[in-house]
């Protein structure tokens, strides 16, 4: 299949139309790139096939070929492996500082202070017990309150149905 002046233009119809194989589209544009003296209706196409042309080598290789070259990928490569321990250890570092943190009641309640006989005292580790029996007695006071909640819940269903049962 080589095209020539007299096939070009079944070709041609056969390109706009879409049923052209990529050998066929290489072959009317090696003609046009090589045609000279080309009749003035196929001047433009010479034009167009080689703006498609352009367009396909700079789809082919975006890049400069050293990008691709085997040592700078290889660095590529390596310094993404890096970047990633790097981010992990950062990451299982931070979680290890704050569990840390957070166990221990002293850094949560720093800056606390309590008054014995009007002389103030912020040293946490002496006031910690103290700290700590004030949390159990708040927690025993909710406790304390749920139930008479739940006591008067009681108290109210009950008074509820012995409203309903006695009948006037």
């Amino acid at each position: 299949m080589k095209i020539n002046i007299y096939n070009v233009r079944f070709y041609l119809d056969k390109f706009f139309e879409g049923e052209t194989t990529r050998l066929e589209e290489k072959e009317l544009s090696k003609f046009f790139h090589e045609s000279n003296d080309l009749p003035t209706d196929l001047e433009f196409y010479k034009e167009m096939f080689a703006c498609i042309d352009q367009e396909t080598r700079a789809k082919k290789y975006p890049f400069p070929s050293k990008f691709f070259s085997s040592g700078l990928r290889k660095y590529a490569y390596w310094g993404c492996v890096a970047a990633v321990l790097a981010i992990v250890i950062l990451t299982v570092i931070l979680k290890v500082r704050n569990s840390s943190n957070s166990s221990f009641p002293e850094q949560i309640y720093a800056g606390s202070y309590v008054y014995h006989a009007k002389v103030r005292n912020d040293n946490i580790r002496e006031i910690m017990p103290e700290i700590r029996s004030t949390l159990q007695a708040v927690e025993d006071m909710k406790k304390e309150i749920k139930n008479i909640h739940v006591e008067k819940q009681d108290l109210l269903y009950d008074f509820s149905i012995n409203v309903e049962t006695t009948k006037f």
